[in-house]
């Protein structure tokens, strides 16, 4: 039987929530800094692994750096759970590394933090409103991430869903009537005037 991460008590199935690869009771699973409960859909967990490719690319030979962050959404705070730094060689190097480290946190403390770390982690955009695509709220279609309300026919903007539309030139339009009158073949009525394009 999994034991709760906060209580470390038993957590039986009826009463579980999983978050962050852990079984937790629902009442424990709470934000740090506001203390109000969550569910599992109601934060994100952000492994460091974001920050280690990015930060490696210049000194993946000679720093071992492990951070895992979570941001909770409710309260908009980033807890930094744990940072190990080591070094296998000693030398100009590391002067480099601590500063862009310390670049990298400040970014994460910052009143603008959540568009400082997720310019660092190039978060996909929205190709409508060239805004940041959360994991949560993010639709993929036409080879792009969309926010789910941005992701709308161009012709008579009904929102989309994934797969139930059609393309041309790279925006989404309706199967029917948009893509069809526009785009599909066209008919000739009464005196040869064109019926299906409007």
């Amino acid at each position: 039987m999994p034991k709760c991460p906060n209580c470390n008590k038993e957590v039986y199935f009826a009463e579980k929530v999983t978050s962050m690869g852990k079984d937790w009771h629902r009442p424990c699973l709470r934000c740090e800094k506001c203390k109000k409960v969550l569910t599992s859909g109601s934060h994100a967990e952000v492994k460091g692994h974001w920050i280690v490719q990015l930060f490696l690319q210049k000194y993946k030979k000679n720093l071992i750096f492990i951070a895992e962050l979570i941001e909770l959404k409710k309260c908009n705070s980033i807890t930094l759970i744990k940072v190990t730094i080591a070094f296998n060689a000693v030398s100009t190097w590391i002067v480099r590394a601590l500063d862009e480290l310390s670049h990298i946190l400040t970014l994460l403390k910052s009143r603008h933090r959540k568009e400082g770390f997720y310019k660092l982690i190039n978060m996909p955009k929205c190709p409508n409103c060239n805004k940041e695509v959360y994991f949560a709220e993010k639709v993929t279609s036409l080879g792009k991430d969309w926010h789910r309300p941005c992701l709308k026919c161009e012709k008579c903007g009904k929102t989309l869903s994934s797969g139930s539309h059609a393309e041309h030139g790279g925006k989404p339009y309706c199967n029917k009537p948009c893509y069809a009158a526009l785009f599909g073949p066209g008919g000739f009525g009464h005196g040869g005037t064109e019926s299906h394009k409007y």
